[in-house]
């Protein structure tokens, strides 16, 4: 039990650096054959992020993995931001998994 309480307020306090921003459109993209299937997104406003947080990249707010079938989704909806210039809200999770020093997204909304 103190081992499960452990590992839960871990969580919580892992997602407390996770970033969330709203009102904000997709100014560019890029994907390189060096990354892979990775798309890496840049919004109008910077992201706010806490102290300790593991994205260190300036020139770019988030990335997304699109080799799964939500991947492919979420690719869908940012290349439809991009070129509609639609209003959206990003949040990520707080982890560089896809590429070291970048933020991995996990959601958006299109207004």
């Amino acid at each position: 039990m103190k081992t499960l309480t452990i590992a839960a307020l871990s969580l919580i306090a892992l997602s407390g650096n996770a970033s969330e921003i709203k009102d904000v459109k997709i100014t560019k993209t890029m994907m390189s054959q060096s990354y892979g299937s990775v798309i890496f997104i840049k919004v109008d406003e910077a992201p706010s992020r806490g102290s300790g947080h593991c994205h260190t990249n300036h020139s770019w707010d988030y990335v997304i993995a699109t080799e799964s079938e939500f991947g492919k989704q979420m690719l869908s909806q940012i290349l439809t931001a991009y070129a509609a210039q639609k209003t959206i809200a990003l949040k990520g999770n707080d982890l560089c998994t896809i590429v070291n020093g970048s933020e991995d997204l996990t959601r958006i909304e299109l207004y």
